[in-house]
């Protein structure tokens, strides 16, 4: 989710803001027994279904009280190339509205099969990689290449629009998802900049090969519908400002009403 979606949207009061540990926990998994709903590929892997790992971060926005939800990350051959939101937010008194959303971190197009019967595409490319300036060779060892990326997205700032100003997202320490592949060229991070926890830019460090040998290239994805900047060394370097562009994101609100406590248990269809 972003602050951004939740703002456009009329978004009812209720009496219990914050949920309970124990909520949280059945929203988690009320979340993770949505998924099964989808099947994606890549266009051009139609017979490769995309991998889906366990929950990778657990948010909700101190700007929106009672706006929650997880993301998860599919991978193709160990490396993360869609990341998908499941959220919700009050709808009624006791009543939460949940909405879906996703971003292509990939060039290629995502083909999603769903057992609703609502198959979708998501066209690329989601990203463009720019070499970094002035970042060091990528190492042979993959725990220092770890390093080198979390330094390297310290180097990077992100803001987000909130009223008209933009306000400074901040960046988590660790990534999101790491690549899984044990060749240099085959390394890279997902790491995402947060409001609260909720993540609303993600940026993509990854090695690329070159004909000067191997590099480390970044690319930004929005996962926001407000305006978002990237700047390093006091320069922007990627920014979203046109929510008529919709190459690599898809946002769906009311897929489903739940109660304060929800339906874990519920057959999807």
């Amino acid at each position: 989710m972003c602050l951004s979606l939740a703002t456009s949207i009329s978004v009812a009061e209720s009496p219990n803001e914050n949920a309970s540990a124990s909520q949280r926990d059945a929203w988690s998994a009320y979340y993770a027994a949505q998924l099964p709903q989808y099947k994606f590929f890549l266009a051009d892997h139609p017979d490769q279904p995309l991998e889906l790992p366990d929950a990778t971060l657990r948010w909700s926005n101190p700007l929106r009280p009672g706006t929650h939800g997880d993301m998860f990350v599919w991978s193709h051959q160990g490396r993360g190339v869609l990341v998908g939101s499941l959220f919700s937010y009050y709808h009624a008194k006791n009543v939460r509205r949940v909405a879906h959303q996703f971003q292509s971190l990939t060039t290629d197009t995502i083909v999603c099969q769903h057992t609703g019967g609502s198959d979708f595409r998501i066209e690329g490319p989601g990203l463009k990689f720019t070499p970094i300036q002035d970042a060091p060779a990528p190492a042979d060892n993959r725990v220092v290449r770890l390093t080198q990326m979390r330094m390297l997205s310290r180097s990077f700032k992100a803001s987000c629009m909130n009223k008209g100003v933009y306000q400074p997202l901040r960046g988590l320490p660790q990534p999101v998802y790491r690549f899984e592949g044990e060749a240099i060229e085959d390394d890279g991070a997902i790491f995402a900049y947060v409001m609260g926890t909720d993540p609303e830019l993600l940026l993509v460090i990854s090695v690329h090969q070159t004909p000067d040998g191997p590099q480390w290239q970044y690319a930004a994805a929005r996962f926001a519908s407000e305006p978002l900047q990237l700047t390093r060394n006091g320069e922007t370097v990627w920014d979203f400002d046109d929510t008529s562009k919709q190459l690599g994101y898809l946002s769906k609100h009311g897929i489903d009403l739940q109660p304060d406590m929800p339906m874990v248990n519920m057959p999807s269809e």
